[in-house]
């Protein structure tokens, strides 16, 4: 070693690249100059011996380029040509459904004009049958169910709605306001006044409490619970079914019903929203766990009753409005849950020495028209701050407790 020339530079041969390495370099070093703008890839190609690197001549080189070039252009046309279809097939589709939500509007269009066309014939021929003698409205009522394809029993309960007795079939529909504002303190007396000239009440909260709720019935339409009225006495003989057909004179669009099927009660009230007034209902009720069941989640608003008819349509059915109960021991037969949703009146016994008008007359009584005109006219003056949530206090500690 020391006698050699240490300026002598040892070379060793290098390693041969496998075609397939020399390969997969140039078509990298092709998609890149592919890439750059074409002065400085033609630079690159005549310039910087890219192409002697690679093991290929200039013009190679360069047609390998502009091959990659078209390669790319073509493929970017091909995309924007997909991505031109793609735009016109969600176009297309949103064309479809458009066209499809118009033809289910139609539909539903139709249906809701034939349901109240059928709807309009019903009650003209309920109305017609109303007329007839009793031994024949039976039959005519089988010939309207198979006209209108519907159950029978639905309108034989439609029928016993609009005919009822007179006395508990309170006048339905709209009556016109009183003229004047009218003051609350004198209306809730007033009210008072009317309701012990037939009634008597021993209690002074059993007469404040159904006044309120009276005033109640006729802003029912801002309420969200609707807490049940119940008028309730330990015995018989205490003006229970009196005290209701008082307030039943007092409320709008009231309806005495005995008797009712969980159908006709949710059907009566999404139909007429009446005031319903339940006769008996200490009898009734545990006899009638579905109608329970209704009045218990009925004073929520909201709560719908589903059902399906004979065609397969849904139909929801809204039972919320304002609900009186009466009978003897009546809180005892309600559900639990149902006992906290009541707003209870027990009555007593009358005295012999105790006297009230005969409720008999009640019905020509005109103090009745015009409390509910005033109530009509009341209901509308206050029903917009009624609707207004109440603000918290302020000051708490301000409230003095009395």
């Amino acid at each position: 070693m020391s006698g050699d020339d240490p300026k002598k530079i040892l070379e060793f041969p290098k390693a041969e690249v496998p075609p397939e390495e020399r390969a997969r370099r140039l078509t990298v070093e092709v998609d890149r100059l592919a890439g750059l703008p074409v002065s400085e890839w033609m630079f690159y190609i005549e310039c910087e011996g890219v192409a002697k690197k690679h093991g290929v001549t200039p013009g190679q080189l360069k047609q390998m380029v502009q091959a990659t070039i078209k390669e790319r252009e073509k493929k970017a046309r091909e995309d924007r040509a997909e991505n031109r279809r793609s735009e016109q097939r969600a176009e297309k589709k949103q064309v479809k459904a458009r066209q499809e939500n118009e033809r289910v509007r139609r539909e539903q269009e139709r249906a809701h004009k034939e349901t109240v066309r059928k709807q309009k014939e019903k009650d003209r021929a309920l109305a017609a049958i109303i007329k007839l003698p009793k031994g024949e409205r039976e039959a005519k009522l089988g010939e309207l169910a198979k006209k209108l394809d519907e159950d029978v029993e639905l309108l034989r309960d439609e029928l016993i709605l609009l005919v009822g007795d007179e006395e508990e079939k309170i006048e339905r529909g709209e009556v016109e306001p009183w003229l004047e504002p009218v003051d609350t303190r004198a209306l809730l007396s007033e009210l008072e006044t009317q309701f012990r000239r037939y009634i008597i009440v021993h209690r002074e909260p059993v007469a404040v409490a159904i006044t309120l709720w009276i005033c109640f019935a006729w802003c029912h339409e801002i309420a969200t619970y609707s807490p049940i009225l119940v008028i309730e006495a330990g015995d018989t003989a205490t003006a229970k079914t009196t005290a209701s057909k008082a307030i039943a004179l007092l409320t709008p669009r009231a309806y005495v019903v005995v008797e009712p099927r969980g159908a006709t009660l949710y059907r009566l009230v999404h139909r007429y929203h009446p005031t319903l007034i339940v006769d008996d209902a200490d009898r009734l009720l545990p006899r009638k766990p579905d109608l329970a069941h209704i009045v218990n989640v009925s004073w929520t608003r909201g709560t719908t009753i589903p059902r399906v008819d004979v065609r397969g349509n849904i139909h929801h059915y809204d039972p919320f409005c304002p609900k009186l109960l009466n009978g003897i021991g009546l809180t005892a037969h309600l559900d639990r849950a149902t006992q906290t949703r009541c707003i209870t009146a027990e009555l007593l016994p009358k005295l012999a020495s105790e006297k009230v008008a005969n409720f008999r007359h009640a019905i020509r009584d005109e103090r009745f028209l015009t409390l509910r005109r005033k109530l009509a006219r009341w209901a509308a003056d206050n029903m917009s701050v009624l609707a207004t949530p109440i603000r918290p206090c302020r000051k708490p500690s301000a409230i003095v407790s009395r």
